[in-house]
């Protein structure tokens, strides 16, 4: 049938291969003003990594990484996540770079030194436990806080604003010198029409669908984050809004698969080994950075 096997004429897609399209001039923030030309992709959900916490245990979630020393509460995040984003957001928000002049995935091993050293401190006090190695993705951190193992717990927003307890509070994560900086993702329609009148249609269309009253409604239902300041506003007044506003407003898209294939792996073996007390942090650095693994 030859209706049935035609190429769809607009595409609901995962960042990638879409991701400039998250941000309107490629600077940090993750709000962008959907494009008006009939070829570009058009963002209308995000997501983006953040701090959740439970009000009654953790009256105050810490703004910057040395309070985060002070915590009486584990800070937790999933050390065996392959892909390592949370290290490499630390590493990232420490200046770190993930590419070397000539375009490679790169791991400059005294930024990631430090960020390891930090992870040692924060182990010696209990704030990020050894124990911290069994958990491998957000899922299952998200699943801890839910039954009431952790109480202070980094994971995406999209797990928890359609399900999160009474009780439940978002921060930023930890600044470093004063900057915030997270990680983001999200969802774009591309157009795939190639004739100009079908493109004309889908254009119309996707604009319907990422309209700001319309998007904001139904992306609030399903847990998302908006990708412009319209659809932002759009949204219900609800006590998470203005730290949701910041964060969207510092996030990074996340690195590419390229980069996570290399670096994942070796900056989580490295952080997993400290936590474990099996490695000195400049130690664990240096073979990190030697042992980045190709795609």
């Amino acid at each position: 049938n030859k209706a049935l096997s035609r190429q769809p004429d607009l595409i609901c897609s995962n960042r990638s291969p879409h991701r400039r399209a998250l941000r309107s001039d490629g600077s940090a923030g993750h709000h962008a003003r959907p494009s008006t030309r009939t070829g570009s992709p058009r963002p209308f959900a995000g997501d983006t990594l953040v701090l959740v916490y439970r009000k009654s245990k953790v009256p105050e979630p810490p703004a910057d990484w040395s309070a985060a020393l002070e915590l009486t509460t584990p800070f937790v995040f999933p050390a065996s996540d392959p892909n390592s984003l949370f290290i490499l957001a630390m590493y990232q928000s420490n200046g770190g770079v993930l590419r070397d002049q000539d375009g490679r995935p790169f791991l400059d091993a005294e930024i990631f030194s430090q960020v390891l050293e930090f992870l040692a401190d924060a182990e010696e006090r209990g704030v990020m436990p050894y124990w911290l190695a069994q958990y491998q993705g957000d899922g299952e951190i998200w699943d801890a806080f839910l039954e009431n193992r952790v109480d202070l717990a980094v994971t995406w927003l999209s797990n928890t604003l359609a399900a999160a307890p009474e009780d439940t509070a978002y921060a930023l994560l930890p600044a470093t010198q004063g900057k915030d900086f997270t990680y983001a993702s999200g969802w774009v329609w591309a157009m795939a029409a190639r004739d100009r009148e079908t493109r004309a249609l889908s254009l119309e269309l996707a604009q319907f669908l990422t309209e700001d009253t319309f998007c904001a409604r139904w992306i609030e239902l399903l847990g998302f984050l908006p990708v412009s300041s319209g659809m932002l506003a759009a949204w219900p007044e609800s006590e998470a809004r203005p730290v949701l506003q910041q964060a969207a407003l510092s996030a990074h898209l996340l690195p590419t698969t390229d980069i996570l294939t290399s670096l994942g792996i070796p900056v989580q073996q490295a952080a997993v080994s400290i936590l474990k007390k099996q490695a000195e942090p400049q130690a664990a650095a240096q073979a990190a950075a030697g042992g980045l693994t190709g795609p």
